[in-house]
């Protein structure tokens, strides 16, 4: 078998420390004689002791750097390791949620289902009341009741909207006549409570795909929490609108002043049935469907917000193409 290189490189440092001994001892003393079998004996003795050491030190030096990459490749392999954790720790969760999802979907569609017959009778009885010649007392109570009809049945279409499959139509809508249609629903609200709305677009792309009914639930919906969050505020109360496209994408930003949200409250906003109203004025559904129908046009939805300085909601869809 051949030399290695390594093999080769501690025989020549061996032999070099037997050529430095032997020179030191020509200095030390011109009256050795070199030829006696004493002094002969040390040359070869020297020359395996340099041997061994230098073949030990190269050794070591291998073994350390071995080790260094053995401890580099062991960081390596626990990075991965912990990554695959971290990611089969999100598919479990991903899992939980999506059987949780499919229980409240299946116990809401019951629900819907058994309050649907009930409450249209109920309707149509007080209708029949209402036409009826009765005092001021009677006729308000009539009344309050009929708007407590009127709320359960917005909420039983709510829960049918949540659980039933959703497709999604192929037409190019702007988003600029979305919004519009929206803010023009909502004026009376935006005057009662002295909301200034605000426009800012930066680009000539604003068409995407999908359904101008389902985006316009996005924006009543997203709106409607902005007007709740200003109605206790003082001082100028704005929305804005920011509209612009980035990287093919159309970019909607909805931001308001009002109250905000507490971190707690944040993580959990678009779970469903999650919510911060009254019970009778919220149902805990509308982020959550807002943020389905958004992502049945391939969407994506995303919330920042802070108590005590507002909300700020960003969309972004794909724009269409010509």
């Amino acid at each position: 078998a051949g030399i290695t290189q390594t093999e080769g490189g501690t025989f020549a440092l061996a032999f070099l420390s037997t050529v430095i001994y032997l020179v030191f001892l020509y200095k030390s003393s011109h009256f050795i004689n070199f030829l006696e079998t004493g002094v002969l004996m040390r040359f070869p003795f020297l020359f395996i002791i340099s041997l061994i050491s230098t073949f030990y030190a190269e050794n070591t030096r291998k073994l350390q750097i071995k080790k260094q990459e053995i401890e580099e490749y062991n960081k390596l392999l626990q990075k991965k390791i912990d990554n695959a954790l971290t990611e089969i720790s999100k598919f479990h969760d991903k899992i939980i949620e999506f059987e949780r999802i499919s229980f409240i979907k299946i116990f809401s569609l019951e629900i819907a289902h058994e309050l649907s017959s009930p409450l249209t009778c109920v309707k149509g009885y007080l209708e029949l009341l209402q036409k009826q010649e009765t005092d001021k007392i009677n006729k308000e109570y009539l009344n309050i009741i009929f708007n407590e009809v009127m709320r359960c049945e917005k909420l039983v279409k709510q829960l049918r909207d949540y659980c039933k499959p959703q497709k999604v139509g192929k037409s190019k809508i702007c988003i600029l006549e979305v919004i519009d249609s929206v803010l023009k629903i909502q004026e009376f609200k935006f005057r009662k409570n002295s909301i200034a709305v605000k426009k800012e677009i930066n680009t000539n792309l604003t068409k995407f795909i999908g359904e101008f009914d389902k985006m316009q639930q996005v924006f009543v919906n997203l709106i409607n929490n902005s007007i709740s969050a200003l109605e206790g505020c003082t001082g100028e109360k704005t929305i804005l609108i920011k509209i612009k496209d980035e990287n093919d994408l159309l970019n909607v930003v909805l931001e308001d002043n009002g109250c905000g949200m507490e971190e707690v409250v944040l993580k959990n906003i678009f779970k469903p049935f999650f919510t911060t109203k009254s019970y009778e004025n919220g149902t805990g559904l509308g982020l959550y469907i807002c943020k389905e129908i958004i992502e049945q046009h391939r969407g994506k939805i995303s919330i920042l917000s802070q108590k005590g300085k507002g909300t700020r909601v960003e969309i972004n869809l794909p724009l269409a193409k010509d």
